[in-house]
Formats: C-alpha cells, structure tokens, sequence
C-alpha cells in the first residue's frame, strides 16, 4: 500500500457467507468503515450466487450498481422493474427495494451512500492490447481482474501487476486529472469502477 494506490492479491481478499451464496470485500470507505455496522460511504465487492433463488439484504441509504461476471442473474426490484442480466451487463437500483435474485453465478457490486456516484466499466483486452484511460479529479479508480494479467501504469509510479482475481485500488488525486494505461499480458478482462462525491 502506499500514498497513492493499494494492490490486494486474490490471496489477500476476505471472504465471508450470506444467505445466497459468498461475498468478497474489495475496498470500503472512509479507512476503517465496517459494512456490518452500515457506517460506509462506499463499497465494492464481488459475491458468488450460489442458492438458485435468493433475496438482497435491505440497505436502504445506499444505492447500488450490479454487474454480472458470470453466468445469468434475473432480479425482480419489487414495485420497481425487473431485469435478466448476462455477463458484463449490469442494474442499478436502490438498496432500500425488496430485491429477489433467480439465477446463480457471479457478480460486481457497488454501494454509494448519498452524495456518492459511481460508473462500473467492462474492459476487454486481447494480448499486448492497451487502453489509456482518464479519471477526474477526486476520483477514487479500482481495477478488479476478472481473468488474464496486465501491467497497469499510474502517474508518479513503476508498471504493476495484476494477475487474476487481484484488485487495484487507485486514491483519487485532488489537483488534476489522472491518466492510467492498462496493457495486457494475455487476453484479459477488467472491470474499472470509478467513484467520486457530488
């Protein structure tokens, strides 16, 4: 970890149960937050779908954007609309709806308190492909690798490696905007979540 980026290995991520399955913490917000006493302003984890029916905890002052990464995920937001999402295609709906999920398999999660927003983006890289990308001041960046390996290149820092299951999370600079460059190693999938506050 250091001033401006923390790398947490796939060996590193903790790993807990919930009534549909397994969630893994990535990051949460301010440093220190803890998700069970609900004193976030953000979070990102991945959960592993394993019941074929299951029903999302209520968090009702946090909104929330979902992002299949594997197999189909069909969530019915009660009195709101319903949705069949497929890999890398994602919903975003408010934690305080009864939300029932049919369907097992993998997913992305971010949870916003108030005055937060937040994009999540699929990238798809082929072997030596590269993207240059450009957050915002006051953007908080995270590289989440699905599968495959590439160098990641940050302002002010050497190349670093993500593998498989790693996560990357980069502090936000509050003067300019930055710009990341991401090459892969072999065919690769990331997905980027951007955060910042309103």
């Amino acid at each position: 970890m250091t001033d401006t980026y923390k790398l947490v290995p796939a060996n590193k991520q903790n790993t807990s149960t919930w009534s549909g399955g397994t969630t893994t913490e990535l990051a949460i917000y301010p440093p220190g937050a803890n998700y069970s006493k609900r004193d976030f302003a953000w979070r990102l984890s991945t959960a592993v779908v394993t019941a074929p029916e299951s029903t999302f905890t209520a968090l009702p002052d946090w909104h929330r954007m979902l992002m299949v990464l594997s197999g189909q995920m069909h969530l019915n937001h009660s009195g709101h609309h319903q949705v069949t999402l497929s890999p890398f295609e994602q919903d975003s709906f408010s934690g305080s709806w009864l939300t029932k999920c049919a369907g097992t398999g993998q997913d992305y999660n971010l949870m916003l308190a108030e005055g937060w927003q937040g994009r999540l983006q699929a990238l798809h890289l082929e072997t030596s492909g590269s993207i240059l990308l450009r957050s915002l001041p006051n953007s908080t960046e995270a590289f989440y690798c699905l599968c495959g390996g590439a160098q990641v290149s940050l302002p002010g820092t050497n190349e670093l490696l993500v593998i498989s299951g790693d996560f990357l999370l980069v502090k936000p600079n509050q003067l300019t905007s930055q710009y990341t460059k991401i090459q892969a190693n072999k065919p690769s999938q990331i997905i980027r979540a951007s955060i910042w506050q309103d």
